[in-house]
């Protein structure tokens, strides 16, 4: 993809980050849920948070990881804008 592309193509890369950020958005309320429902239950308790804080890991990490993509991508396109390094 060229620089060009890339900025023709930015309401792709918000999807996609739109896309990453719903599913911590989603853990985190289905992980609020799950706790009050333990307070409910007389069930909150260090390890049950640890637990359930657990569950982000992977939905977060995805988010991270893509960021982390585009971030080498763009560092890439400035130091050569017109591709001319291979």
């Amino acid at each position: 993809m060229t620089t060009i592309q890339a900025i023709e193509s930015l309401g792709e890369l918000r999807l996609a980050i739109s896309q990453r950020y719903l599913a911590v958005q989603l853990e985190s309320e289905r992980i609020e849920q799950e706790w009050a429902g333990l307070g409910k239950a007389g069930g909150q308790r260090e390890d049950h948070a640890a637990s359930l804080l657990a569950r982000l890991t992977p939905v977060i990490s995805d988010l991270s990881e893509y960021a982390h993509r585009v971030e080498k991508q763009i560092d890439a396109w400035n130091a050569d804008p017109f591709g001319e390094s291979t």
